[in-house]
C-alpha cells in the first residue's frame, strides 16, 4: 500500500465515528419527538367556580357552584375541584360570578383546618389565647392539635398569709394554634390560641388578665382528669409544729381515735336532660364548665345550694326526666368497691359505674368514681372510661356527664332504654348522692 493510501485510513475511520454518532443524535430527537406527538394528553384538572354572586353569609347549595377546566396541572392553593366539598357550607367573604371557590372563603361546622374559613374552630367552640409563662420547655415541644392542662399562679390569702398558689384550672384543652413569631408575646411569656367552651373561654380570660399561667403537656391518648384543688407553699414546705418551751415538760400532743370507714349508700339517677336542663345543672357544680365532647367527666354539686328544688322544678317543667334510679352500697374497705350497671343484653352497648370510698373525715368522703361507656359503631365497640376522686359531704351530689355525642347518643338510648322513648337528642346525665350509713 502506498504512503497516500495510508495516510486517508485514519481519516476514514474519524468520518465513520462521525457519522454513528450523528445518526445517534437524530434518531434520539426524532423519535422522542415522534412519542411526544403520539402520547396522550394530560387529565385536565378541575376547579369550582361560583355559577352566580354569592352574598356572604350564604349556605352554598347545588346551582350556586359549577365545575370548569382548569389549564395548568397545577391547582391553586385551597381551589375546591368537587361540588360536595362545597355544598352545605356557609360562604363567609362574597363570591362573585365565576369566581374561585377555595377553602377560605367556606365555613364548616366541624372548624376545618385553621387556614379555612371555619378557622379551625368547631361550631359551639371558641378560639380564645392566653399567655403562657415559665413553661419553655414545654413550648419547645408544643404544636397544634396538642392537648395541655392550665395551671394558674397567683398570691392568695390563704391561713398563712398571702402566699402564692397554683391551681389546675382546666384540664385536657385543645390547642389551636402555637405562634413561633417571638413579637407574639407579653413580657417573658408566650401567646398560645385554644379551643374552649364558651365558660372555658371566660375562665382563661380572667386568668389570662390577672394571674400567671402555666401549662402542662399531655399524652395524645391521656383523657384523664383529675380534679386536683389548689397548692399553695404551705403544702410544699410542710411546717413543723413548735418545739418546746425553753425549762418547760413537753405536752404529748392528743392523738384523735382513728374512726373506722363507714358503708356509703349511692342513690343513683339516669336523666334526659335538654340543653336549658344541662345550663341550670352546671351553673350548680362547684366547678362550672361543660364536658369537651366525648369526653368523660365527674363533677360535685355545690353544697347546700338548692339542687333538689331546681331539680323538681326541671321535672315539673318537663326538661329534665329521670328515666332509671337505683340504691347501691359499697363497703368500708376502698377495695371493696361498688358497681352499679346498665346493659343491654346482647347489645354492644353499656352503662357502667363504680364506685368505692377512698377516705372519710369530718363529715366528707372521698370516691374513687370510675365510668365506662360502650357504644356500638361501623367499626366495632368502642369503650370509653375514667378513673377519678371526688370529695363530697354526706348528701352532696355529684354529676357525670359527656356520657355520649351526637353521634352515637341516639344508639345509647334506644338500646339502654327502649321502653323510656327518651327523646335521642337529649342529653344522657347521671345524678349521683353518696349517703354514710351510720352504726
Amino acid at each position: 500500500m502506498s504512503a497516500k493510501k495510508k495516510s486517508l485510513v485514519p481519516l476514514f475511520g474519524v468520518a465513520f465515528i462521525v457519522a454513528i454518532v450523528s445518526t445517534g443524535i437524530f434518531y434520539g430527537l426524532f423519535v422522542g419527538r415522534l412519542n411526544s406527538a403520539t402520547a396522550p394528553p394530560p387529565a385536565q384538572a378541575h376547579v369550582l367556580v361560583a355559577a352566580q354572586a354569592v352574598p356572604a353569609g350564604t349556605v352554598l347549595k347545588a346551582d350556586q357552584v359549577k365545575r370548569v377546566p382548569w389549564s395548568s396541572p397545577v391547582l391553586p392553593a385551597g381551589a375546591l375541584g368537587k361540588a360536595e366539598d362545597a355544598i352545605g357550607q356557609m360562604v363567609v367573604d362574597g363570591l362573585a360570578a365565576n369566581e374561585l371557590v377555595t377553602a377560605s372563603r367556606l365555613a364548616a361546622k366541624n372548624g376545618g383546618p385553621v387556614e379555612g374559613g371555619s378557622m379551625g374552630i368547631p361550631e359551639g367552640m371558641r378560639a380564645v389565647s392566653i399567655t403562657v409563662q415559665d413553661s419553655a420547655g414545654v413550648m419547645a415541644l408544643l404544636k397544634p392539635g396538642h392537648h395541655i392542662d392550665i395551671h394558674v399562679v397567683a398570691n392568695i390569702q390563704g391561713p398563712h398569709g398571702n402566699e402564692p398558689q397554683l391551681r389546675t384550672l382546666l384540664e385536657n384543652m385543645q390547642v389551636l394554634t402555637v405562634p413561633r413569631d417571638s413579637q407574639m408575646g407579653r413580657g417573658n411569656g408566650q401567646v398560645i390560641t385554644l379551643l374552649a367552651t364558651p365558660k372555658e373561654a371566660s375562665m382563661l380570660g380572667l386568668a389570662d388578665s390577672t394571674a400567671k399561667i402555666r401549662i402542662a403537656l399531655r399524652n395524645p391518648v391521656d383523657g384523664k382528669t383529675e380534679r386536683s384543688g389548689s397548692l399553695a407553699m404551705g403544702n410544699v414546705f410542710h411546717r413543723p409544729p413548735p418545739g418546746p418551751v425553753p425549762g418547760q415538760a413537753p405536752v404529748a400532743a392528743a392523738v384523735p381515735a382513728a374512726r373506722p370507714l363507714r358503708q356509703v349508700e349511692y342513690l343513683v339517677q339516669v336523666a334526659s336532660a335538654e340543653n336549658e336542663a344541662v345550663t341550670q345543672l352546671e351553673a350548680q357544680l362547684h366547678e362550672s364548665g361543660r364536658a369537651p365532647v366525648g369526653m368523660l367527666q365527674v363533677a360535685a354539686f355545690r353544697a347546700g345550694d338548692g339542687l333538689q328544688q331546681s331539680l323538681a322544678k326541671m321535672r315539673e317543667q318537663k326538661t329534665l326526666d329521670v328515666v332509671s334510679s337505683s340504691q347501691v352500697q359499697s363497703g368500708p374497705k376502698a377495695e371493696a368497691g361498688a358497681q352499679w350497671a346498665l346493659e343491654a343484653a346482647k347489645s354492644g352497648a353499656g352503662l357502667k359505674i363504680r364506685f368505692a370510698p377512698a377516705g372519710q373525715a369530718d363529715g366528707k368522703v372521698r370516691l374513687k368514681v370510675s365510668p365506662e361507656v360502650t357504644t356500638p359503631g361501623a367499626d366495632g365497640l368502642r369503650m370509653r372510661r375514667v378513673e377519678t376522686e371526688i370529695e363530697v359531704g354526706d348528701g352532696q351530689s355529684f354529676l357525670v356527664r359527656g356520657l355520649a355525642d351526637a353521634s352515637n347518643l341516639p344508639v345509647l338510648w334506644e338500646k339502654l332504654f327502649p321502653e323510656k322513648h327518651a327523646e335521642p337528642k337529649r342529653e344522657m346525665v347521671v345524678l349521683v348522692t353518696p349517703k354514710l350509713i351510720r352504726n
